[in-house]
């Protein structure tokens, strides 16, 4: 592989984890534009719970994922195989969920992996097909709540604290770095 050849293959690793990364980031704070960029318009899902569309598993989400007090998506390392404009991926992620029920609140945890296949559309890559695989999924009461209103609380919209570091993030189609 030649230097520019190793520079390319960089820049299109790096696209796709920042795809992956809108993912969290849109599903967290309930963004659900940035939700819908990481998305081919014809992208097929399967997290068990909703099979289909984009569209379909963006209203499931805010559905069921959107009356919860928190979330958080952090993900780990992805395994990666770029072929020119296609490729697959396997990341890792823990994701967790605080919900209010009847009993109380409780901590739902889910520990599994996105099996995606990508494609580079019109210069920008996404999502065309999605696999979420549940290795291991807990259910916790909350023991207790650390109530400090000196800590800086998050939100699950516009006015997390993030929105003030970061201009709305929109994707931009980009060219290619090693292309004329």
């Amino acid at each position: 592989m030649t230097p520019d050849e190793r520079i390319a293959r960089a820049a299109d690793e790096l696209e796709v984890r920042e795809v992956l990364a809108r993912y969290s980031r849109g599903v967290d704070r309930a963004d659900w534009d940035l939700l819908r960029s990481c998305f081919a318009d014809d992208a097929i899902v399967d997290y068990g719970q909703i099979r289909g569309t984009r569209d379909e598993l963006i209203a499931f989400i805010e559905r069921e994922l959107g009356a919860m007090r928190g979330l958080m998506h952090m993900q780990g390392q992805s395994w990666l195989q770029l072929d020119g404009d296609s490729g697959a991926s396997e990341t890792y992620v823990h994701a967790f969920h605080r919900i209010q029920t009847a009993d109380g609140l409780q901590d739902i945890t889910v520990h599994g992996r996105y099996l995606d296949a990508l494609e580079r559309r019109d210069g920008q890559w996404v999502i065309v097909r999605r696999t979420m695989v549940d290795d291991a999924t807990t259910v916790a009461p909350v023991a207790g709540i650390i109530d400090d209103p000196a800590l800086i609380s998050g939100a699950r919209d516009g006015t997390d604290p993030s929105y003030a570091l970061f201009h709305p993030v929109v994707p931009v189609p980009r060219r290619h770095p090693c292309s004329d």
